[in-house]
């Protein structure tokens, strides 16, 4: 019986163990993992309890491009999921040429960080990756992503500017949720899909430039922009999405375009400063309070 309990002692010990530590090594403050059959590594976290990894990682930090360990050298060639995620002491991360991706989750609640560097050789960065990052206040994306995925920069508060590059051609769901102090933004014109609450919540939001290749506009893209007075539809989009323009209460002006088949319910709910607005006569279908809340007087074209 005694020996049963020393091994179930063991086993647990072991097991925990396991789920502790998630690095292979680490070299001047940086943990990294291997990259299996390379002679390549990722910078990795520190403790699989994410919650635990607060100060893992604090103040300025430099990513290498390479990395000396047990007297072999090697690439430092990717930021990996969850790397930095909530670690709230970290203020700014430089990052070297050998980066080539940006895990999911990377940055995320990042909540001290200021300033970081992204080199054009990034191609790839992950899902949520700079979410919750509430005092990064500007930021240049690489030219060579061509996708913002979802909840990218979502609840980033301070965030004031962002150029998205012109290879861009999807922005996924939420990517700049609640980024209410984000005052203008120009899609370029490679988009040619942007996901569902893309800007909702940016109070701030003044001033938008769509793609002229769009083709929808998702549920709640600009749902509580509050600030938002006019917009002009590209010519291309067949669908206005459900709560697309919900509370925008400063809203006056939209211009709808001839290809504009369905709009969706609830799709400008609310919108008490909108007094008028044309309706294309190929609409087939215009969704339950649309128009509910606003003003707005419909006229057919």
């Amino acid at each position: 019986m005694k020996t049963r309990k020393i091994l179930a002692l063991l086993t647990l010990c072991l097991v925990c163990s396991f789920q502790t530590y998630a690095y292979d090594f680490t070299v001047s403050g940086i943990y990294y993992n291997y990259i299996s059959g390379t002679d390549q590594v990722e910078v990795t976290y520190v403790n699989q309890n994410h919650n635990h990894n607060s100060y893992a990682y604090s103040l300025d930090i430099v990513i290498p491009g390479t990395v000396t360990y047990s007297g072999k050298v090697y690439t430092v060639n990717s930021i990996g999921n969850s790397a930095f995620y909530n670690c709230s002491a970290l203020t700014s991360v430089t990052i070297s040429a050998n980066i080539t991706s940006i895990g999911s989750f990377a940055f995320k609640d990042c909540r001290s960080l200021t300033f970081l560097v992204i080199p054009n050789s990034v191609t790839s960065i992950g899902e949520s990756a700079f979410q919750g990052c509430t005092k990064l206040t500007s930021i240049t994306l690489p030219s060579g992503i061509t996708s913002l995925e979802a909840d990218l920069f979502s609840g980033c508060t301070a965030l004031t500017s962002i150029s998205i590059p012109a290879n861009i051609t999807t922005i996924g769901n939420a990517v700049f949720h609640s980024c209410n102090s984000l005052t203008s933004i120009t899609i370029p014109s490679a988009v040619t899909v942007m996901g569902n609450s893309v800007f909702e919540g940016c109070s701030s939001l003044t001033s938008v430039t769509l793609s002229s290749n769009l083709a929808n506009i998702g549920n709640s893209v600009f749902g509580g922009c509050t600030s938002l007075s006019s917009i002009v539809l590209p010519g291309k989009v067949a669908a206005i999405g459900e709560y697309a323009f919900a509370g925008c209460s400063a809203l006056s002006s939209v211009s709808i375009p001839n290809s504009v088949l369905t709009i969706g319910n609830h799709a400008f709910f609310n919108c008490r400063s909108l007094t008028s607005i044309s309706i294309p006569a190929g609409v087939t279908s215009i969704g339950s309070s649309a128009f509910w809340g606003s003003p707005a007087v419909l006229l057919l074209r």
